[in-house]
């Protein structure tokens, strides 16, 4: 049995929101999608998508893309994403009761691969903006978004502790984390674009300590300079600006 992972399916059956304005790469994605899947994925595989599962914005907009990814293969594990608004928190087990054993909605919770536990939350960084000069130098950022940062992550790690004694208690010890990670920069400069998105997905090996797991990503931003993040903590990132692969502006 094998362990998949997928985000960001944005799919939107039944709203006017088309990918395809993003890009020609996200035309007809859902046949991509469904097609790539049933070529990878055995009914038997463990098969974990890790929010941004649609843009419905209740559960009755978001009936038709759930029973699309109900038919996907695999067993299905279905974190909560940012742009997830279908799914109230508060709610996770009236999901479970209406879709399981087709889906599998993990929040405050736990699932299993093997002998693993699968456990996770919504991921959340601070999104600024902030406020650089013209050598690419932070000079200062948004206090109150910063404030309200903290409180959304403090939130998140909490669901995530949550999580991770369901599993103790079910008697797991040991525990791969999946956690998506969504934010938006902006930046404040003369010649720079006001603002940029990504989004990045964070799976760690597995571990049995929440704190173990590192990883790094950069992303290029325009005009040379490229956003590195690295964390050794499950939701704490480390944040810096840099010219190149070697030269870091402080």
């Amino acid at each position: 049995m094998a362990l998949y992972a997928l985000g960001d399916m944005h799919l939107a059956f039944s709203v006017d929101k088309p990918m395809d304005r993003f890009g020609k790469v996200w035309k007809k994605h859902e046949e991509k999608l469904e097609k790539n899947c049933r070529k990878l994925i055995g009914n038997e595989d463990t098969f974990v998508i890790t929010g941004d599962h649609c843009w419905g914005k209740n559960l009755s907009e978001a009936k038709t893309d759930l029973a699309f990814i109900a038919d996907l293969p695999g067993n299905k594990i279905l974190l909560r994403g940012n742009h997830d608004m279908f799914w109230d928190a508060k709610k996770t087990a009236v999901l479970n009761q209406e879709y399981e054993p087709q889906l599998h909605f993990l929040q405050n919770n736990h699932y299993h691969y093997q002998d693993y536990a699968l456990v996770g939350t919504k991921g959340y960084t601070f999104e600024g903006p902030f406020y650089i000069n013209s050598k690419g130098q932070i000079v200062g950022w948004d206090e109150a978004n910063e404030k309200q940062a903290k409180k959304l992550v403090a939130r998140e790690a909490e669901r995530l502790r949550i999580s991770f004694e369901s599993a103790r208690e079910a008697g797991f010890r040991k525990s791969t984390i999946r956690q998506q990670i969504s934010w938006k920069r902006r930046v404040s400069s003369r010649g720079w674009p006001k603002s940029t998105e990504w989004s990045m997905l964070y799976i760690p090996t597995a571990t049995e300590s929440p704190v173990t797991a590192t990883v790094s990503t950069e992303f290029t931003m325009g005009s040379g300079i490229t956003w590195f993040l690295e964390t050794t903590s499950i939701l704490s990132l480390k944040r810096s600006w840099i010219r190149s692969s070697t030269g870091t502006v402080e």
